[in-house]
């Protein structure tokens, strides 16, 4: 089952036959994804560590609900805790059974900081989500103006097309909200995946096949973008964003891609491909 495959006459017997091969592709491949998986961690641990001595240039490139508290909270700490949660942040996303007892307490408590108490009119304490005052203008300013859902996701399509270029590989998916691309990296396949006008105004991420054209079951890796890297979010997302605000973001998120682009051989470096 590849990009853009179809209904075929006989679809309960291809559905059986694509999960046969589903399966078998996930045997062989179980042992590349667990090297992978191994090498994924290090790699946004460092990458995670290297981000906080530059002050979250990549992580500040994306506009959302998430980033602004993360920088709130992080703004509390001294550099030596603000070092200690992240490195945290990313064992508990990728790899949570090596948390140490504090590495626990320190995310418990940034994700009790998440969340306020507010007070129902009826007198009852219930929990909200944590808005920081900078975010809640931008949210404001996004409701006054109504920017026009096809002309954000327009504008959007219009410049990842332009702004890719063949660094991101070949086009293989344009259509709808979808923006797809594949390009070879030693043995194996980078999709980078681009989505417009769902729930959130942009969304994008990585992930690593050992057959060309998407295949189901091929991958061995699982949705990779910078906070997904960095432990913040498992998803990168961008909303609350006008039209002027697009261009910027673009090149934002092609400056994201590049970088990981850049230090994807290494990371694969050496890892036989065993359906090549």
């Amino acid at each position: 089952m590849k990009f853009g495959s179809g209904r075929g006459e006989n679809a309960i017997s291809r559905l059986r036959e694509d999960a046969k091969d589903i399966l078998r592709f996930q045997e062989k491949l179980a042992e590349a994804r667990a090297e992978f998986q191994r090498r994924y961690l290090a790699w946004s641990l460092s990458e995670s560590e290297a981000e906080c001595a530059r002050d979250f240039r990549f992580v500040r490139m994306v506009s959302g609900s998430t980033v602004p508290v993360f920088l709130e909270y992080i703004k509390l700490l001294d550099p030596a805790d603000s070092r200690n949660l992240v490195l945290a942040l990313c064992k508990k996303l990728h790899a949570p059974e090596i948390l140490s007892s504090h590495e626990k307490r320190m995310c418990d408590e940034y994700h009790e900081f998440q969340t306020v108490l507010v007070r129902h009119p009826s007198g009852a304490l219930l929990t909200s989500a944590r808005v920081p005052p900078e975010q809640l203008e931008k949210q404001d300013r996004f409701l006054a103006n109504r920017p026009s859902k096809v002309e954000v996701q327009k504008l959007f399509r219009g410049g990842l097309r332009s702004s890719s270029r063949a660094e991101l590989g070949e086009l293989v998916i344009d259509r709808g909200g979808s923006l797809t691309y594949e390009k070879r990296v030693g043995d194996w396949y980078l999709v980078t995946a681009f989505e417009t006008g769902g729930h959130s105004q942009l969304r994008y991420l990585h992930a690593l096949y050992a057959l060309s054209g998407g295949t189901v079951g091929a991958d061995i890796s699982g949705g990779i973008s910078v906070l997904n890297w960095t432990g913040v979010f498992p998803e990168t997302r961008w909303s609350w964003l006008l039209p002027e605000e697009i261009t910027r973001v673009v090149e934002s998120v092609h400056e994201i891609c590049r970088y990981f682009l850049e230090r994807a051989d290494d990371l694969i470096a050496g890892l036989p491909n065993p359906l090549a």
